[in-house]
């Protein structure tokens, strides 16, 4: 791969990130307030900082999964959840980094990074109906 070559692969990498932040970043803005945020992140390095020539690195990408607090009261409710962050893990993983495949890591560390908070809102919405 000659440097050109490497030079526009890191500028497809930045494209296709900010192409899929702004895609979800629209449909999160529609669909409300109950939300979970899914944060995907593959470290690359995509240039040098020309003043320091240290390396840039790291894409990150966020998707917002919209849920309904209703369905959240009944164990289905929360396994439909748990699969849409499944889902939206992969789509933030692919995002940030579209022409390399994933060795596990960046999908199981992006649904963790929803865990405390789906356990949040479940925790709200069975309380919700409970008292």
């Amino acid at each position: 791969m000659t440097t050109s070559t490497k030079i526009l692969s890191g500028g497809l990498h930045a494209a296709f990130a900010a192409m899929a932040i702004a895609a979800f970043s629209v449909s999160a803005h529609a669909a409300g307030l109950n939300q979970i945020t899914v944060q995907g992140s593959t470290v690359q390095t995509v240039g040098r900082d020309a003043a320091t020539g240290a390396p840039i690195q790291e894409t990150t990408v966020k998707v917002a999964v919209s849920y309904d607090p209703a369905t959240l009261t009944t164990d289905s409710g929360v396994k439909l959840l748990k699969a849409k962050v499944v889902d939206a893990a992969r789509q933030a993983c692919d995002s940030a980094d579209p022409l390399t495949d994933d060795d596990g890591t960046c999908l199981r560390e992006a649904v963790g990074s929803a865990q405390d908070q789906i356990a949040r809102v479940v925790t709200q919405a069975r309380s919700n109906t409970n008292g």
